[in-house]
């Protein structure tokens, strides 16, 4: 059950990825690399979050959902800024 849900959760996430194309927020393309990318930066930091790999010193005392939102805004910084380079 819990790859079907990762794989729910992967096509929103794909789903994601075509609207912000279709709004110009992201670059044109095939989906599945922007996002893979989007994906993977949200899976890592929610790993380094369980396994505690990430010191307070370093968040600054933000909150996991500050740090998950600030993760996937520099995702979608870097998705528009191949639309303005």
């Amino acid at each position: 059950h819990l790859q079907e849900a990762s794989d729910l959760v992967f096509n929103y996430v794909i789903d994601l990825v075509e609207y912000c194309q279709q709004e110009r927020i992201a670059r044109d393309g095939h989906p599945l690399a922007l996002a893979l990318n989007y994906w993977t930066s949200i899976h890592g930091l929610s790993m380094l979050l369980i396994d505690n790999g990430i010191s307070q010193e370093i968040t600054q005392n933000q909150s996991d959902e500050t740090l998950a939102r600030n993760t996937l805004d520099n995702v979608l910084q870097g998705w528009r800024g191949f639309l303005t380079a």
